[in-house]
C-alpha cells in the first residue's frame, strides 16, 4: 500500500509548479515528470469535473475546506486521500494570479479500518464520533469501558490497564475520593453540575505526575444503559502560553516604567541647562536638541503602543478561543522585536540625556565603546527611515567595509542622523530625493560622507552653516542648532573634523574624518 504525505503547488489552471518527495512516494511520479503537468493526471476521470470546481473557487477568492477524495497513482492504484488546499498569491495582488498549495494525505488504510471498526463495534464508534481529543467512556458505576489512543498517551496507561478500573485512578485527591458520590447523585437526581459543561481540572498520570486539562463530560445511552463520555484536552501548552503572555505583559510594563523614568530625567536635565549660568546660551539650544533626544523616545512610544496593541489583540484572540499557533508565534516575534527596539532606544535616549546633562556642567564624559558596523548601520537606517518617509526621501548606503569600530557610538549616530535629516529637510526642502551615505576606513581614520542633490548652500563661506543659531529659515521655526551640535560632537566627542562642500542647485556633501581603532571581520 502506498503511503506518504504529498505537498505540491499549482497555478490557477492546475498546472503543477512544485512536487515534494512525499508526492513522489505517494503517487509514484518523479518530480521531473510532474512539473508543468496538470493535476488532472492524478484525478479519476469521473471526478475531474467536481474537483476542478476547487480551482474555480480559488480563482474567485473563496476558501476551500479540507475534503476527502480519490487519486490515481502511476501504477493505476486508486487511493482515498484527505486534501487540504490553501490559496496563495503567485505575483502581486491580481485575482488571476491566485495559485494553491495542496497537501494530500493517504487515508486509504484509515478508511478501510474505520469501516471495519464501525461494523464491529457501535460503542467505540460512538466514542470516536464524540470528539477528537482524549476520549474515555465509563459506565454508570464509574468503570472505564473504552479509551482512545490519545487518552492512553495523555495518562501514560495502555488501554488494557484502564479498562475495567474506576475512572478515579485518573484523578488526584480530593477529586478521587468524591467522584463516585458525584456520579451517584446525578443518576439519582438527573441534576447536572458538570455534565454538559466543560471545565478545567487536574489529571493524574500513571507515573504520578499531574497535568492541567479541560474536561467535557456528556451522558448517553449505550445498549440502553447509562454511560458517560469524557473528552480530555491537555492544556499544559496553553497554560505555558498564558504564562509567557503574562511575562510579555510584564516586559511591556517594565519598558513603560523605564521610558517614564527617562522622560523625567529629560525634564530635569532641560531645567538644569536653562538654569546653568555657565551655559546660559544653551537655554535656547534645548528646543533645538529636543528632537534629537525625543527621536529615540518617540520610537519607544511607538514600539510600546504597538506592543500593547499586539498583546491586547492576542489576549482577546485567546479569550475568544481563536488564538492559533501561527498567531502566537507571530506575537512572540513581534514582542521580541518591540522589546528589543524599546531597550535599545531607551538606552540611547538615556545616554543622550546624560550627554546633554554633562554639557550643562562642562563635563562631557561619553564613553568609547566597541561596536559592530553592520549592526550600527542597521539601527541608523531603521530609525531615520521612519522620519525620511515623511519627507519623501530615501537613503542609499555605500559601505566598503565591515567589522568593529571603537569610538563614541552615540555621538556618531547623532551626527549622522543630523546630517541625513538636514539633507531631507533643508537640502530637498520637502520635495524628496535620494541621500547617499558612504563609509570607508583609511589610514586609521573613519571617512564618512553624506551627500544630496538638492538645492545646495548659497551662503559664503559655506562653513558658516556650523555657526550656532545660523539658519535661513528661522521664520519657519528652525533654530539653527542642528549642524552646530553635529560640529561640536565631531570635534569634542569624536575628536575628528567635519567639512562641507556645496554649489547652489547642485547639492551638498558633508565629510567627516574621525580617528578610530578598526577591526577587520573574520
Amino acid at each position: 500500500m502506498t503511503t506518504g504525505v504529498a505537498v505540491y503547488a499549482m497555478d490557477i489552471h492546475g498546472d503543477i509548479l512544485s512536487w515534494n518527495r512525499g508526492a513522489e512516494v505517494l503517487f509514484g511520479h518523479e518530480r521531473e515528470q510532474m512539473l508543468s503537468e496538470n493535476w488532472n493526471k492524478l484525478i479519476p476521470e469521473n471526478l475531474r469535473g467536481t474537483e476542478n470546481k476547487v480551482l474555480t473557487k480559488l480563482a474567485r477568492g473563496r476558501s476551500v475546506s479540507p475534503y476527502e477524495s480519490k487519486r490515481v497513482t502511476r501504477n493505476g492504484e486508486l487511493l482515498d486521500v484527505y486534501l487540504s488546499v490553501h490559496p496563495i498569491k503567485m505575483d502581486g495582488n491580481a485575482r488571476d494570479n491566485v495559485g494553491s498549495v495542496v497537501i494530500s494525505t493517504n487515508i486509504t488504510a484509515e478508511k478501510q479500518n474505520f469501516k471495519k471498526l464501525e461494523e464491529s463495534t457501535s460503542k467505540l464508534g460512538a466514542v470516536i464520533d464524540t470528539a477528537l481529543d482524549g476520549i474515555i467512556s465509563i459506565d454508570a458505576e464509574g468503570n472505564i469501558n473504552a479509551v482512545n489512543p490519545m487518552a492512553e498517551k495523555q495518562f501514560g496507561y495502555h488501554a488494557h490497564e484502564m479498562i475495567g478500573r474506576n475512572v478515579n485512578i485518573l484523578m488526584p485527591s480530593p477529586y478521587r475520593e468524591h467522584h463516585d458520590s458525584y456520579l451517584k447523585n446525578y443518576l439519582n437526581t438527573r441534576q447536572a453540575k458538570i455534565i454538559g459543561i466543560g471545565r478545567e481540572v487536574v489529571g493524574l498520570r500513571k507515573d504520578g505526575s499531574e497535568f492541567p486539562m479541560e474536561l467535557a463530560v456528556n451522558s448517553l445511552k449505550i445498549d440502553g444503559q447509562d454511560a458517560f463520555v469524557g473528552v480530555v484536552h491537555d492544556i499544559t501548552e496553553r497554560k505555558k502560553q498564558e504564562q509567557e503572555i503574562a511575562e510579555q505583559h510584564e516586559l511591556v510594563k517594565q519598558s513603560n516604567r523605564k521610558l517614564t523614568q527617562a522622560l523625567k530625567v529629560l525634564e530635569s536635565t532641560q531645567a538644569e541647562l536653562i538654569e546653568s549660568e555657565k551655559l546660559a546660551a544653551l537655554g535656547s539650544m534645548v528646543a533645538g536638541v529636543a528632537h534629537e533626544i525625543n527621536t529615540p523616545l518617540g520610537i519607544c512610544v511607538t514600539a510600546a503602543s504597538g506592543l500593547t496593541r499586539s498583546t491586547l489583540e492576542t489576549k482577546q484572540a485567546y479569550q475568544e478561543s481563536k488564538l492559533t499557533g501561527s498567531q502566537l508565534t507571530a506575537f512572540f516575534q513581534r514582542t521580541t522585536e518591540f522589546t528589543d527596539l524599546l531597550t535599545r532606544n531607551v538606552d540611547r535616549a538615556t545616554e543622550l540625556i546624560g550627554r546633554f546633562k554633562a554639557l550643562a556642567i562642562s563635563q562631557d564624559k561619553q564613553e568609547t565603546v566597541t561596536f559592530d558596523v553592520d549592526s550600527f548601520l542597521d539601527d541608523l537606517v531603521f530609525s531615520v527611515g521612519l522620519e525620511l518617509q515623511k519627507y519623501h526621501c530615501t537613503l542609499t548606503l555605500d559601505q566598503v567595509f565591515s567589522g568593529e569600530l571603537e569610538m563614541n557610538r552615540v555621538s556618531l549616530y547623532q551626527v549622522l542622523r543630523i546630517l541625513i535629516m538636514n539633507a531631507a529637510v533643508h537640502g530637498y526642502a520637502g520635495k524628496g530625493g535620494d541621500i547617499q551615505l558612504s563609509l570607508s576606513a583609511q589610514d586609521d581614520n573613519l571617512n564618512v560622507a553624506v551627500s544630496d542633490q538638492g538645492c545646495g548652500i548659497s551662503t559664503d563661506p559655506v562653513n558658516k552653516v556650523f555657526d550656532p543659531f545660523f539658519t535661513t529659515r528661522r521664520g519657519e521655526g528652525f533654530t539653527g542648532l542642528g549642524l552646530h551640535l553635529a560640529y561640536n560632537l565631531v570635534r569634542q566627542a569624536l575628536h575628528g573634523s567635519i567639512a562641507v562642500s556645496s554649489q547652489p542647485e547642485q547639492g551638498s556633501t558633508f565629510t567627516l574624518s574621525i580617528p578610530l581603532q578598526y577591526r577587520e571581520s573574520t
